[in-house]
């Protein structure tokens, strides 16, 4: 039993570690019970991303100066219809709801490349081993973008709170149940904003070198009431093995699908890797876990929001 708890934890700390930079604690091992495992985690864009949001900050640009040319051309269709003291033509008619038309699609063209934005993220999680088998977490993000209308920097807070159930575990092998609930201060059109619930497996090998193996699947609401109809689905998959005595190499893949009008939330692919270390602290009986990676997220639907850069995380229990 004493060597399970151990190899247990050997792994628990590196896939803590690893799926730390999703919205949810996507991986299906849990905390001892009364142990606190802490997270923080910092991720980051590289030149390459800094370049993208240049251009769709030209695109948007563009875009508006077609939508107020557009204004002035209705404008002035309008204005003569009225000067004249004439019924409107039907070509009138037509000119004015083709002119409509465009610049609603314009402005939702408009609304896509704003939300595939740069971003910088500093997020803490905590979560706690309530007592055999679940456990009990929250994490804070903090997010600073620019926003491409004014090209100033905002920022926006989230909280994502949730509970696992860890409800086979046989053979290196387990199943967890988790569900969660993500607010954010942003209240326009916002997809942080949801419930959603997920199945986790993990497995994991204790020969020569540790490996691990961990997958989800989740289904997500989202809440807010202009997008509460858009549906989420997530798939994920990661794999670590140890290179060397307390360093682990590991990979994550993530895709994401949103049944959403907007287009920058349906297809994302988040690929990340990165190496793991181990620093024991004799003086505190205690270690500290160090991550270090790059990741790559791709919008299938926006060619100009490619995002990729360094990630910083680090694990400590209590």
């Amino acid at each position: 039993m004493a060597t399970y708890v151990k190899n247990y934890s050997n792994i628990l700390y590196v896939v803590l570690l690893f799926n730390i930079n999703s919205v949810s604690q996507a991986n299906p091992w849990i905390p001892q019970i009364n142990e606190y495992q802490i997270y923080w985690s910092g991720i980051f864009i590289d030149h390459q991303s800094h370049k993208k949001y240049k251009k769709r900050k030209e695109i948007h640009a563009e875009i508006q100066n077609t939508i107020n040319s557009l204004s002035i051309l209705r404008d002035a269709t309008l204005s003569a219809i009225t000067q004249s003291g004439q019924e409107a033509y039907n070509s009138d008619i037509r000119l004015i709801e083709q002119l409509d038309s465009e610049t609603h699609q314009l402005k939702q063209d408009q609304t896509e490349i704003q939300d595939c934005s740069d971003y910088y993220s500093i997020s803490q999680n905590i979560e706690y081993g309530l007592y055999k088998f679940h456990s009990l977490g929250v994490k804070i993000s903090h997010n600073s973008f620019n926003v491409l209308s004014s090209g100033h920097r905002k920022s926006s807070q989230a909280a994502y709170i949730y509970h696992k159930y860890n409800f086979f575990n046989y053979n290196n092998i387990l199943a967890t149940a988790q569900y969660g609930l993500s607010q954010s201060n942003l209240v326009k059109n916002c997809h942080d904003n949801f419930i959603d619930l997920s199945l986790l497996l993990g497995k994991s090998t204790h020969k020569k070198k540790q490996k691990y193996y961990s997958m989800s699947a989740t289904v997500r609401q989202f809440m807010h009431t202009n997008i509460k109809q858009d549906i989420g689905f997530m798939l994920s998959y990661s794999q670590g093995v140890e290179i060397k005595k307390g360093i682990f190499l590991d990979n994550y893949t993530e895709y994401q699908y949103t049944k959403s009008s907007n287009k920058s939330y349906n297809n994302i692919l988040y690929v990340q890797s990165s190496l793991t270390k181990k620093i024991n602290i004799p003086k505190l009986k205690r270690h500290i876990n160090l991550q270090i990676g790059y990741y790559w997220k791709t919008n299938f639907a926006n060619s100009n929001s490619q995002l990729s850069g360094p990630i910083l995380s680090a694990w400590l229990a209590i």
